[in-house]
């Protein structure tokens, strides 16, 4: 079975083919308004690190340091945990959506990365990841009893100005789907073309049968002559 054959059956069964290629047009139409966009949002906050305190003015003082140590770590250890389970939970009940951290490669900067199924709740979520920054840096040096005057704070460096909306795949699987009507509608037409073509084409057995039939009736001279009647003497 080549193009060619294929190409014929569709053309001779137009009339199959036409309406499956329009309900494949109107299955592609009626799945690319359904897809929805992603939108997002993004922002950059730096960590700023707290000044060096002395415990006295000798030369033996002491110096004290944030027991985290570098702001590396500092950015490190806050990342992984706004990429937690309690921070995700906390951000998607305020803002209704999600987000993702993670450490830029200049030192102490964390990205923030929002999305929703709205513009709005997407702001509203990024809102959320960001006041989630404070809360898990405070969190943080908490828990390794940090001196408040060695608190390593946050500031917001930078906010996208507007929210983006993409729409991921949308091309491709728009692609996939009218192939495979037209791959469906092909089929169809050359499965009916072969139908209709061999239910109008008799079988040679049945031709045979048929021939078979007509000589039953078939009235053949009979092997010996009939003799001739003479007619009766009054």
């Amino acid at each position: 079975m080549d193009v060619f054959t294929l190409a014929s059956a569709c053309v001779r069964r137009w009339w199959v083919f036409l309406p499956l290629i329009a309900i494949t047009a109107v299955v592609t139409v009626l799945q690319a308004r359904s897809i929805k966009p992603d939108y997002s949002q993004g922002a950059q906050v730096i960590l700023v690190p707290p000044s060096s305190v002395s415990t006295g003015d000798s030369k033996a003082a002491m110096v004290q340091v944030n027991p985290l140590g570098s702001i590396g770590t500092t950015q490190a250890a806050l990342v992984a945990r706004l990429n937690s389970g309690p921070a995700a939970t906390a951000v998607a009940q305020a803002g209704g959506g999600g987000f993702s951290a993670f450490a830029e490669k200049i030192g102490g900067i964390v990205a923030l990365t929002a999305g929703a199924d709205s513009a709005s709740r997407t702001t509203a979520t990024l809102s959320a990841a960001i006041k989630q920054v404070d809360t898990q840096l405070a969190l943080l040096q908490k828990d390794l009893n940090t001196p408040a005057n060695l608190y390593v704070t946050s500031h917001l460096l930078s906010v996208d100005p507007s929210v983006s909306s993409a729409y991921p795949h949308r091309g491709r699987n728009l692609t996939l789907i009218a192939i495979a009507g037209v791959f469906i509608s092909v089929l169809i037409a050359q499965l009916v073309d072969f139908l209709l073509q061999r239910r109008r084409r008799p079988s040679r057995h049945g031709i045979e049968a048929d021939q078979d039939s007509l000589d039953l009736f078939r009235l053949e001279p009979p092997d010996q002559p009939v003799e001739s009647r003479t007619p009766l003497e009054l």
